[in-house]
């Protein structure tokens, strides 16, 4: 059994929904979705929006995990793949 966590980045949580919603747009199961009680995750699959820290202090930015198990996803790891790219060009 393969286990695959995606770690996306953006600039507040809204937009953290809404890169999960359009990911899974169109899917029998949605990551993020927009109901009458306002924005919600399937937390089964999603780790909450988090702000993110360096060294303990805020850097402004915000995260979550997704975790998906036996599958696989490949606008979430182009989404993915920008959070890793940033962080080598951050460290490099």
């Amino acid at each position: 059994m393969t286990i695959t966590t995606y770690t996306l980045r953006a600039a507040s949580a809204g937009e953290l929904h809404a890169m999960l919603a359009q990911a899974s747009a169109n899917r029998a199961r949605a990551y993020a979705w927009t109901d009458e009680e306002g924005i919600r995750f399937d937390e089964a699959r999603v780790r909450l929006p988090y702000s993110e820290t360096l060294d303990d202090e805020p850097t402004g930015a915000w995260l979550c995990d997704v975790v998906l198990i036996g599958e696989a996803d490949a606008t979430l790891a182009d989404l993915a793949q920008s959070v890793t790219s940033g962080d080598q060009a951050a460290s490099g």
